[in-house]
């Protein structure tokens, strides 16, 4: 498979790539873009923890962190198979080291680790704007085949949807 390359420039344009819009979970989360390098199956995206995200002693509530590296690395699977595989999670696992503080920028990159016929594995990183680490996840994907599938997302190639994933 060859990848797909994000750029910040179908990004800021609402959209991984052509053909495959920003779903509303992206956009409720409002990444930045910053990087896609398919030869290292990396991407990094900033987030600006926002206040409505907060519990009372000022942090970011940790399902909004995993939530935000979940964000990151679904859209790198779909880079890299191509734009033929969306990532259905089968099991994520989030490790938290310190809070991330409201207001702040985050850091979350991705990486893919292996993608096989029908499964990848995936991992993320966040780290504060002072470079501190705030979370590591490790998300095991099932493939599901954009091409067999009956059951389109939001946006296909073709399909000019907006409806739920």
């Amino acid at each position: 498979m060859t990848p797909i390359r994000i750029t910040s420039e179908s990004f800021e344009a609402g959209r991984f790539f052509d053909g495959f819009s920003l779903p509303p979970v992206t956009r409720w989360l409002a990444p930045r873009f910053v990087a896609h390098d398919p030869a290292s199956a990396t991407l990094r995206l900033d987030y600006l923890a926002r206040q409505e995200w907060g519990h009372p002693g000022g942090m970011v509530q940790g399902g909004i962190v995993t939530a935000m590296m979940d964000d990151t690395m679904g859209p790198l699977v779909l880079a890299q198979t191509g734009g033929r595989f969306h990532p259905a999670s089968t099991d994520i696992h989030t490790r938290y080291f310190r809070g991330l503080r409201v207001g702040d920028t985050c850091q979350v990159e991705a990486h893919l680790e292996h993608a096989g016929r029908s499964v990848a594995f995936v991992r993320a990183e966040m780290v504060s704007e002072d470079g501190k680490l705030v979370a590591r996840a490790t998300n095991t994907v099932r493939l599901i085949d954009y091409i067999d599938s009956s059951a389109h997302a939001y946006s296909v190639p073709g399909n000019t949807s907006s409806g739920p994933c």
